[in-house]
């Protein structure tokens, strides 16, 4: 628990996120637990306030949970005292990134399908998908045909450059 952490002793902080980062801080002072909410503590959990030293720079955590072992906070940091609860939370940050990458060939399967529905949905936007389609398809059949009218433009010229005359039928 957090009321019980004292100077000199470890708490380990976990930043989830994009890219998440984990540290050993040496606390450096721990606050007496406090309510910040009211006058007494009846039915109140009490907080403390933990300062710690974390790569050289002092960070304060405020009103931290005293009568708990760990807690997340607003803006995704896990912090505990306790090396097995971080362990459980890094198991629990890898299992669910291990199933998002194993589920990844399924969710592509489904966007297809999700396409198919936004037609059955908007028979414009379906009809503008059929439009796009022939489209594409016309520009690609004019690449081909400006392709072919450039060979034919170049064996003309070779062979009139070779000396070979048309031959002419009358």
């Amino acid at each position: 628990m957090f009321q019980g952490v004292r100077q000199g002793s470890v708490l380990y902080i976990l930043r989830k996120g994009e890219t998440p980062t984990l540290n050993a801080a040496h606390v450096v002072s721990v606050s007496n637990p406090y309510n910040p909410n009211a006058q007494n503590f009846f039915g109140q959990n009490p907080m403390v306030d933990i300062q710690v030293s974390i790569e050289g720079e002092t960070v304060t955590f405020k009103e931290l949970p005293a009568l708990v072992n760990f807690t997340t906070s607003k803006d995704g940091l896990f912090v505990t005292d306790n090396t097995e609860d971080m362990l459980a939370e890094v198991k629990n940050l890898h299992r669910t990134s291990q199933q998002i990458v194993e589920s990844a060939p399924h969710h592509e399967q489904l966007l297809p399908l999700y396409e198919s529905f936004y037609d059955i949905l908007d028979p414009n936007l379906a009809k503008e998908k059929e439009k796009d389609k022939r489209l594409n398809l016309l520009e690609e059949e004019m690449k081909g045909m400006k392709g072919t009218i450039t060979d034919i433009h170049k064996l003309l010229l070779t062979s009139l450059k070779s000396g070979n005359q048309p031959l002419n039928k009358e």
